[in-house]
């Protein structure tokens, strides 16, 4: 793996792996504190809204920033461009959030009957703003490989989450105070990406011409063609990953939907590695596409390895250490432990499923193929829960998440090898 790679991905491996530490820690408490699965799945049913409302506000743009960036970064003639680029950027998603948070607001407040878990979910959706302003800004700072920032960003948001949760659990909020931590936690963590003095962030506002107010039609278009097959597939990613909760919650109730999201809460957990090393590959990929496809191979089979060895120390953590601390701390949520084991199977599926997705994205000529493949196994997902679930409640969701990786990673790497590496 080049140097590079290898440094950025320590940098948010270690930050990573702190704040999957104290948000596991944070989960117990909070699982805890709130006590009954039922109100623990009203707040797991609000956290799903706020993911998918993210992707849909989000709709591909961190990736295409990340991406234009990437390719920009490098070349002295591009500051103004650049600078155009951050500033539309912003304002293009900021008027998208209220568009879309207003739709949704509408929706909600029809079609769901039980208003506690409208008003969890709306407070809970209303941090996408400060998220995608924080979002902007990290996805600049990835694009010029300046993970390091990244990781301190990461940090603060995970630290302020947990403090502001535990300060309003333990005073007695309740789930709102729950939700309310996740708000907070996303409001001070775009105040700290605009207070953190990071030269690179204002060297390129220093040196260009371009007012940070310039906005002209060919950039929104630029920003919109390019973001759509990225905001796609991080709406089909997120359908994907939170439908199984939402239909626990809606066909089996509050109860099982609390159950079978504290057991996906741990699985979450251990994402982050692969997550990493994603963030990491992802602009250093862009570059090579153009002029070394040789090279990409390489570094695709060396993380595949990497990957492919992690997961099976994760799997086994996770399969020995999680039922046990479930039996003496969370005894409530015993029955989560056979859905637990189910959803372990998962990891080896999610960790080598990476390094394939990403050679795929960071380049516009296999976007169409992508969204294709996504479509069939978002499909798959949406057709096996609705089939399982109604019988068999959340060890249903849990096996067609199972399924669905595996199914995933077919259909990525026979594509993979016959559309990208037959070139060469």
């Amino acid at each position: 793996m080049p140097p590079g790679i290898f440094r950025n991905s320590s940098y948010l491996m270690t930050a990573q792996l702190f704040t999957k530490v104290v948000s596991f820690f944070y989960t117990i408490y909070l699982i805890k504190i709130l006590g009954d699965p039922a109100i623990f799945g009203l707040y797991t049913v609000a956290l799903s809204y706020f993911s998918l409302i993210s992707a849909l506000a989000e709709f591909g743009i961190n990736r295409f920033l990340t991406r234009q960036t990437a390719l920009l970064s490098n070349k002295k003639d591009n500051k103004n461009k650049l600078s155009e680029l951050f500033c539309s950027v912003l304002l293009f998603r900021l008027a998208l959030i209220s568009v879309v948070y207003a739709l949704f607001a509408l929706f909600l407040r029809v079609s769901d009957p039980d208003h506690m878990r409208v008003a969890l979910t709306l407070l809970a959706v209303s941090a996408v703003l400060p998220q995608a302003i924080a979002f902007t800004l990290d996805s600049a700072f990835v694009g010029v490989e300046k993970l390091f920032w990244s990781s301190v960003g990461l940090v603060c948001l995970n630290i302020a989450t947990t403090l502001f949760g535990v300060f309003l659990l333990s005073n007695g909020y309740g789930v709102f105070g729950a939700v309310s931590a996740i708000v907070l936690g996303q409001i001070f963590y775009c105040l700290v990406l605009f207070i953190i003095p990071i030269k690179l962030g204002y060297r390129y506002l220093k040196e260009t011409k371009t007012s940070p107010h310039a906005l002209s039609f060919e950039m929104l278009r630029e920003i919109a063609v390019g973001s759509l097959p990225y905001g796609i597939l991080g709406v089909l990613g997120l359908i994907y990953f939170k439908i199984d909760a939402l239909l626990v919650a809606y066909i089996r109730g509050s109860y099982e939907a609390g159950i079978y999201g504290a057991a996906y809460k741990f699985l979450e957990a251990v994402v982050f590695i692969p997550a990493t090393v994603a963030t990491a590959m992802f602009p250093v990929l862009a570059r090579l596409h153009s002029n070394d496809l040789a090279q990409v191979k390489r570094l695709y089979f060396k993380s595949l390895k990497l990957l492919f060895a992690a997961s099976f120390v994760v799997l086994l953590g996770f399969v020995v250490v999680l039922p046990i601390l479930i039996q003496h701390f969370l005894p409530q949520y015993i029955n989560a432990i056979p859905t637990l084991l189910i959803l372990s199977l998962t990891i080896p599926f999610i960790f080598i499923h990476v390094p394939g997705s990403l050679v795929l994205l960071s380049s516009d000529r296999y976007l169409t193929g992508v969204i294709a493949l996504s479509v069939i196994t978002v499909s798959f997902n949406i057709a096996a829960n609705l089939m399982l679930i109604p019988m068999f409640g959340y060890n249903g969701a849990a096996v067609v998440t199972v399924l669905s990786e595996a199914l995933s990673f077919v259909v990525f790497f026979a594509f993979l090898q016959r559309q990208v590496f037959k070139r060469l």
